[in-house]
């Protein structure tokens, strides 16, 4: 077994390390701003999908109630107790909600479909977990937002370009010193090489 030494006179070696930790510090973060960002669409689409099926359930009960309204309304117009205005006012509120339920059923289709994809799964399998029903994502309440700049200091974009900054610096120092040292550049890289 043989051992070596490397004189780092200048520096170069420390400032290399710093850059590469540096780097891998951004890439990590950078993995992480991806991670966050499939999770709030994750998030954003299972909400959604939520919402439509509630909308889609007080839809329905709405087109039952306006049903109820027809018939009540035609009976009160056979009975001479309503006009024909209102018995084609009630017609057209029935046919509103009959003609808003098939956008609704599209929209929670296409949120299922969206976590299907963002999951990885098939379609069907969490179609029909969806159509199970769930309640609504409780909202969270009592959250203390803390110091902004610490909170700045928690986005992992902000952690990236901190990181990639924190190597550029480093690689920008390491070159500053190699010019002041009289190393060229070609010479270090022949180095490193």
């Amino acid at each position: 077994m043989g051992a070596s030494f490397v004189i780092d006179l200048f520096g170069a070696i420390q400032r290399e390390r710093k850059s590469a930790v540096a780097s891998l510090t951004a890439a990590r973060a950078e993995a992480e701003t991806v991670r966050l960002a499939w999770l709030a669409e994750l998030l954003s689409s299972y909400s959604d999908a939520r919402y439509y099926q509630e909308v889609l359930a007080l839809t329905r009960d709405t087109i039952n109630t306006r049903k109820e309204t027809v018939d009540i309304t035609r009976g009160q117009y056979e009975a001479g107790a309503a006009t024909e205005y209102e018995v084609a006012e009630a017609q057209a509120l029935l046919s509103t909600a009959r003609a808003a339920l098939p956008q609704y059923a599209a929209l929670f289709d296409a949120n299922v479909y969206a976590i299907a994809t963002l999951l990885n799964e098939p379609a069907a399998r969490i179609m029909t977990q969806m159509q199970k029903g769930a309640a609504q994502l409780p909202t969270l309440r009592g959250l203390r937002s803390g110091i902004p700049a610490d909170l700045l200091r928690n986005r992992p974009d902000v952690r990236s370009a901190e990181a990639n900054l924190a190597a550029a610096v480093a690689v920008t120092a390491l070159t500053s010193d190699t010019l002041r040292a009289g190393i060229s550049p070609v010479l270090l890289a022949e180095m490193h090489a």
